[in-house]
């Protein structure tokens, strides 16, 4: 996401500059949409894995305390 993030910089520097009527505007608006739908796409992978994650630990707590009372 941080990679996403520094191009998505460049890429509003780039189109602030740049003819709205341009092909190469358009293209950054495009490549710009792709990027976003990743980023959401990311975000509900990395709240799965800690959802994931959080439910392991809770396992592997529950391991070692059993150990414990035997």
């Amino acid at each position: 996401m941080e990679a996403i993030t520094t191009e998505q910089n460049r890429i509003r520097r780039n189109m602030a500059v740049l003819n709205r009527d341009s092909e190469v505007y358009r293209r950054y608006v495009l490549k710009f949409d792709r990027q976003e739908t990743d980023i959401e796409r990311l975000r509900k992978e990395l709240t799965r894995l800690k959802s994931t994650e959080q439910s392991q630990r809770q396992a592997i707590d529950r391991f070692i305390l059993s150990l414990k009372d035997q």
